[in-house]
């Protein structure tokens, strides 16, 4: 299956992708100097299962918009509210996760007013 926009690789799941062969872990940045979106793919790979997004629970992954289509078409209704609702439950914590720490900010704000932020 293909989950990116390099529809001619056949990548692996992402999760636990192993660096690049001569490539240190933490030289994310090494590709910038000459970027092409057909070079360094195993890089970006590697990287990629540190994002955000690729850490989301029943994240739902399409080659194209007729793989999309194909998958919308065949799921049952079942599969459908079961993603819709771990989706839902991982949002409500995110949610609550940023108003807290924003009614920390806030509130740490106000009680010292002199304060950089």
């Amino acid at each position: 299956p293909v989950y990116r926009a390099v529809s001619s690789l056949d990548f692996p799941k992402t999760w636990s992708v192993e660096p690049p062969e001569r490539h240190p872990p933490f030289s994310f940045m090494a590709g910038l100097a000459n970027w092409a979106i057909s070079q360094h793919t195993e890089d970006r790979r590697y990287w990629l299962q540190y994002t955000e997004w690729e850490q989301l629970p029943a994240l739902q992954r399409f080659a194209g918009i007729p793989d999309l289509l194909e998958q919308l078409s065949t799921r049952s209704l079942e599969d459908v509210v079961r993603i819709r609702s771990e989706m839902s439950l991982q949002l409500e914590a995110r949610r609550a996760s940023a108003l807290s720490w924003w009614r920390g900010a806030i509130s740490g704000t106000y009680l010292h007013p002199s304060s950089p932020l």
